[in-house]
Formats: C-alpha cells, sequence, structure tokens
C-alpha cells in the first residue's frame, strides 16, 4: 500500500495528488503487488491464500483477475482450423460447455451450460459463417446433442470422436461383466468364493492391452502362486465363458485403436458376436450407431486431450477453492491461467 500526498495550488485553490510509476493514477495498490497477485492466479491455490500472501482483501484479487481477463475476452476473435468442444463441472451439478484451439490449447470461451440452444446463439452471435466454414475439424465426446450441432453451426467441418470415450465405453462393458460374474461366485461355494477374490483382486489386469501382458517374467501372486501375467489372466478367464468372450471382443476393440485401423474397427462393430454379455453388445451397438464417424475418430491425430487436461487444472482449482458460485469469476480465472501458461512457455522457448 503506497499513500499519497496531497498538494493545493496557491493560485487557483485546486487540489492534486502526486503521480509516480509504482501505482496507477487514483489507486494505492501497487502494480507490483497486483502483478503478484496474477502470477499466484496462474496456480490453482484459492483466493483466500493468494489475498493473504499479498496482503490485500479478496475482492481486490479477483477485481485484478477480472480486469486481466478482459484482455483475452472480445467479438473480434478468429476460429481455429481444430476446435474441441466440451463441458465441465464447476457447482454441485451444474456443467459448464468449454471450446478450445486443438492445436495450441488455448481456451477460446466458457459458456455458463450446456444448453444446446445458448451455444448455438453463442456462436452465431460471435462469429459469422465465413468464420465458421474455416474450422476444418470439431473434436467431441459421445454426446448426441453436440454431434447432431456441429454440421448446422461449422458446415465444412469433420467431426472426430475423441478415443478416450470410445475406450472408456469399453472398459466400463468389461468391467460390469466383471463384476456381474463377480456377484454370481460370491454366492458359491469355497471354490467359487476363491474366484471372487481373485476377480477382485486382479481384476485391473483384464484391461491391459494383450501385448502388455507378460507371458515371461514370472512373479509371486497373492492367491496364485508363481505365475505370470498371461498365466494369471487366463486362469481369470476361464471362469466363467460369458467373461472370456466379452475380454476377447474388447482385445479387437484394443488392438484396432491402437494400429488405428479403420478397417479391424469397422470388421468389429459389423460382426455378429455370439456369447458375449449385456453390456458388451451394448456398447458395439453405440459404436455401431456412430460407425461413420469411428473412422476419423481412429485414424486423426486430434483428441480431446488437450481440454480434458484443462478440466484437470479447473478441478484442482474448484477443489481448492471450495467451489465457485460465479461462473463469470470462475471463467476469468481459468482464462488467465490458459493465457498466461502459455506465454511463459513461449518465453521460455
Amino acid at each position: 500500500m503506497l499513500k499519497k500526498q496531497r498538494f493545493q495550488c496557491k493560485a487557483c485553490g485546486q487540489t492534486f495528488i502526486a503521480q509516480t510509476s509504482v501505482v496507477d493514477k487514483y489507486c494505492y495498490i501497487a502494480n507490483q503487488v497486483k502483478r503478484k497477485s496474477l502470477d499466484l492466479s496462474r496456480e490453482t491455490i484459492c483466493k483466500t491464500t493468494n489475498a493473504r500472501l499479498c496482503h490485500i482483501s479478496e475482492a481486490t484479487v479477483q477485481r485484478i483477475c477480472n480486469a486481466e481477463a478482459l484482455k483475452y475476452k472480445g467479438y473480434g476473435q478468429r476460429l481455429p482450423s481444430n476446435i474441441g468442444i466440451d463441458e465441465f463441472r464447476y457447482r454441485n451439478q451444474t456443467m459448464a460447455f468449454d471450446y478450445i484451439d486443438n492445436d495450441s490449447g488455448n481456451i477460446l470461451g466458457i459458456l455458463p451450460n450446456r444448453r444446446i440452444k445458448d451455444i448455438k446463439d453463442h456462436f452465431y452471435n460471435r462469429y459469422n459463417l465465413k468464420e465458421r466454414k474455416k474450422v476444418q475439424t470439431v473434436t467431441t465426446d459421445l454426446n448426441a446433442g453436440y454431434i447432431h450441432m456441429i454440421p448446422e453451426l461449422f458446415p465444412n467441418a469433420t467431426i472426430i470422436l475423441d478415443r478416450f470415450h470410445l475406450v472408456q465405453l469399453m472398459v466400463r462393458a468389461l468391467d460390469r461383466t466383471r463384476i456381474k460374474v463377480m456377484n454370481r461366485l460370491k454366492k458359491g461355494n469355497n471354490t467359487d468364493q476363491k474366484r471372487y477374490r481373485r476377480l477382485k483382486r486382479y481384476g485391473k489386469m483384464l484391461k491391459l492391452k494383450s501385448k502388455d501382458i507378460s507371458f515371461t517374467d514370472y512373479k509371486l501372486y497373492y492367491l496364485f502362486g508363481y505365475f505370470t501375467a498371461q498365466m494369471v489372466v487366463d486362469k481369470l478367464l476361464a471362469y466363467d465363458e460369458l467373461l472370456k468372450r466379452t475380454w476377447e471382443v474388447y482385445q479387437c476393440f484394443m488392438r484396432a485403436v491402437d494400429q488405428r485401423d479403420g478397417v479391424a474397427m469397422s470388421t468389429l462393430i459389423h460382426t455378429n458376436w455370439s456369447g458375449i454379455s449385456p453390456f458388451m453388445r451394448k456398447s458395439l451397438r453405440t459404436l455401431k450407431k456412430y460407425s461413420h464417424l469411428l473412422t476419423n475418430a481412429i485414424e486423426s491425430p486430434y483428441s480431446n486431450g488437450l481440454i480434458e487436461g484443462t478440466h484437470n487444472i479447473i478441478k484442482r482449482m474448484t477443489h481448492n477453492g471450495c467451489g465457485y458460485r460465479n461462473i463469470e469469476n470462475l471463467s476469468n480465472r481459468i482464462l488467465i491461467m490458459n493465457n498466461l501458461k502459455t506465454k511463459s512457455k513461449k518465453v521460455a522457448v
């Protein structure tokens, strides 16, 4: 804090304040303190900690953030060629929508909700048709509303489904199948209960890709003895034929994704698999529904990895700050974190 001295002109009687480069006009907080507060705002600490370290109030911290965030807003922005869209939870069950540049990772905009009407209004009011036609690819998850909305907003864009969500869909189907088998074995005799304990302890091994399962290194596995990882997996799959067939479909899917093989993926979803669980059958129906988009998802280098990484930072920040009631304050904080960190990386390079 800087105390300013007031002067009075003896000729006219008017008063004025001494000015310096240390603080802005009509302000008592030093610019260096403001820069320090902005620097702390790039991290995931809460506003209370920021205010305590800079010896200013929480309202001042937010006011500094809001003033800085104005530099990264405006209606004169241009859309990049490749964007990614997604949503995140910021308060209780309230979801916000955001979209980023899939090449640089810069956040382009944040909306307080994910209603399709509001998203369309945002893009229609902010970007003209000529600008929206420049978008070549849009990466999204399996949200049906987004998939139907993209061709209307971006006529020339190619839709790319995020590979992470495709893998997550199949992993959950396999895991639910394993749990169903475990619940049946849990009510059986001693042998079945031992199988139940094995499936519960080593269930994560079933999610591994077949190429990552060792068949040469022997280890001491609890409830098994000295086995290789492949022997453990074979034992687990031998407990139920339904689980084994479901695991085989899962491995075919993972192999197609790993090798970026669109032909193998098309063969997988159009094959009439028998003896698989209803959970895996439902997942295959979902993939078949979006079969015309799977080739792009498998072969394209783009994914929602950048935007998911940003959401991870947002979750840590809201957790440390015990949540944000005002989405505008949260959006300003996110824009500062994103843009200032990007600038610092460019300077470092």
